[in-house]
């Protein structure tokens, strides 16, 4: 698909292969890596880490974590000296959690309220 003059295509985990030797990549979203089978998760980040010396584009992943010792954990325990992403799904779920348990308290009050004046 070609949007204004920007190429865009997306690749299936499964068939990673046609994702390597594109031109100019500049964007790359690895959307629910933590899904991918533990293998395609590699495949899928080593073929997207591969681009940085070609073209330097940004690599974002996003996703909910599913297990420990996939994807996003091993990410996130990497040292910080030699880890090259910026990790602001931590912050991200925090944020989530947060919310969430906010709205639960909203709603408990709620239910307390009504309960109260029944």
């Amino acid at each position: 698909m070609e949007l204004n003059g920007v190429r865009i295509e997306a690749f299936s985990s499964h068939h990673l292969d046609a994702m390597r030797g594109l031109p100019n990549v500049s964007f790359i979203l690895l959307d629910e890596a933590d899904f991918f089978p533990p293998r395609q998760q590699q495949d899928a980040r080593d073929v997207s880490e591969r681009y940085i010396g070609k073209s330097n584009p940004y690599i974002i992943m996003v996703s909910l974590p599913i297990a420990p010792i996939r994807l996003f954990q091993n990410i996130e325990q990497e040292p910080e000296n030699i880890c090259i992403y910026k990790r602001l799904f931590f912050i991200l779920m925090l944020l989530i959690r947060y919310t969430q348990e906010k709205k639960y308290k909203k709603q408990s009050n709620h239910l307390h309220l009504k309960e109260n004046i029944i």
